[in-house]
């Protein structure tokens, strides 16, 4: 009887999940020929991709993925941290300057459902469509790196909030778009704050935000071709302080573009 329990316990445990280890690091390295999508994301073994690393991770872990010259495949976050406990992704050395995700006509970077997760130093680049996406998620911060569009349509933005997400944070960010807006969130999101960040664009409008609960601008400067710099509209509450707007880009605008460096907000929205 001793033998049958030892065996079906020994069974139990081969048939659990491979995890890194108990001190809640996960790796990922696309440059070493070690790593492994179906492995355990160790320093030994890390995972190929950021995906498998995103869907292992749980309350507290931090996700380490290392800084190479090859680009990452695109990345859908659907993990769920706590309050107590995010979930990390952050850079870490490897035989590049950078992290970067790129998706070639998808998106680069899309949350999904996503709660309490913070994302510090991974650049998503992608054409035609947004390379960072915010849908249904709640308590995401997103920063110090730099964000990459080269949209050819005005209706493609950046980056994207859609309206069932709140409390994002959105900080420390460079991001330079060919055409569109650099910002755009829908009717219904919430708490969405754009703190000393950097928008760079050719032909399109800065930071769009239609129907949006407590947005806050402060300390973002903002170069927009053709467009308003911030256009706040359709009941959006929220404030506007120490945002810098000034036209650039070469490219010729219709009327119909907005005015460069203008600053449309409602008129409750304090000055």
């Amino acid at each position: 009887m001793a033998s049958a329990v030892l065996t079906l316990l020994l069974g139990g445990l081969g048939a659990a999940t491979a995890r890194a280890g108990t001190d809640g690091s996960l790796y990922v390295d696309n440059a070493t020929a070690d790593c492994s999508d179906s492995g355990p994301g160790s320093q030994a073994e890390p995972f190929c991709q950021i995906q498998p690393a995103a869907d292992a991770a749980e309350p507290g872990d931090t996700v380490y993925i290392a800084r190479n010259s090859a680009s990452y495949a695109p990345v859908t976050i659907s993990s769920a941290g706590t309050a107590d406990a995010p979930i990390t992704f952050k850079p870490t050395t490897g035989n590049g300057a950078q992290v970067t995700v790129v998706g070639r006509g998808t998106t680069a970077v899309t949350f999904s459902g996503a709660q309490y997760v913070d994302v510090l130093g991974v650049r998503p680049a992608a054409s035609g469509v947004a390379p960072l996406a915010i849908n249904g998620s709640a308590h995401i911060s997103y920063g110090t790196t730099s964000v990459t569009s080269t949209a050819t349509t005005a209706t493609v933005a950046a980056i994207t909030v859609d309206g069932s997400s709140s409390d994002i944070s959105l900080t420390r960010l460079s991001v330079a778009y060919a055409r569109g807006w650099a910002f755009s969130s829908a009717a219904g999101a919430q708490r969405v704050t754009l703190a000393d960040d950097l928008f760079l664009g050719e032909a399109g409008g800065g930071v769009s935000a239609a129907g949006t609960t407590g947005i806050v601008l402060a300390g973002d400067t903002i170069q927009t071709g053709c467009g308003n710099a911030v256009s706040l509209t359709d009941g959006s509450s929220g404030s506007v302080e120490n945002t810098v707007a000034f036209p650039g880009g070469t490219t010729t605008c219709a009327d119909t573009d907005g005015t460069p460096a203008e600053i449309l907000t409602p008129p409750s929205l304090p000055p």
